[in-house]
């Protein structure tokens, strides 16, 4: 979800849904050493047990277990999130991820819309993809000039 709504990589982030933060909840990783694998089902078909390759302390200071793909999937949300800068923030504090930003699930709802900033935001949404296309046309003249130069060149010669 985080990947798909940010699509951030090396040629730049484009958040599909427009939200300022992305609250995390339940991405855990880990689950208590008395608790259960999943929320509604205690033993998950034996991975409670068989699934728990590292014990460990969640964000709480509390034992937990996690298994090596948990680990890995949890590194790896870090990474991306912070490799980029997201707006994305931990709440779970149960949670075993170190997340750059993280915070108290009721703080974090605390949030207030504020409806006169919506013609503003739209305007600049709609004045930053005028520019992208200018910005376009512009490249794209360039190059063409450009290249009838370079080809008048080799012509001269």
């Amino acid at each position: 979800m985080v990947v798909f709504a940010l699509q951030s990589d090396d040629r730049g982030r484009q958040n599909f849904l427009g939200y300022d933060k992305y609250i995390l909840i339940g991405f855990d990783y880990s689950w208590k050493t008395k608790g259960s694998y999943y929320s509604f089902d205690k033993e998950a078909g034996g991975k409670r047990n068989y699934m728990r390759h590292a014990l460990g302390w969640d964000k709480k200071g509390e034992l937990c277990y996690t298994s090596s793909n948990l680990m890995f999937s949890a590194k790896w949300l870090v990474d991306y999130v912070n490799a980029f800068g997201l707006p994305v923030v931990q709440c779970s504090s149960e949670g075993i991820t170190g997340m750059r930003l993280s915070g108290d699930l009721e703080d974090q709802l605390k949030y207030s819309f504020k409806p006169e900033n919506g013609p503003v935001l739209k305007n600049y949404f709609l004045e930053i993809n005028k520019l992208k296309s200018n910005l376009k046309e512009l490249k794209t003249n360039y190059v063409k000039l450009i290249s009838e130069h370079e080809n008048n060149m080799y012509l001269t010669v």
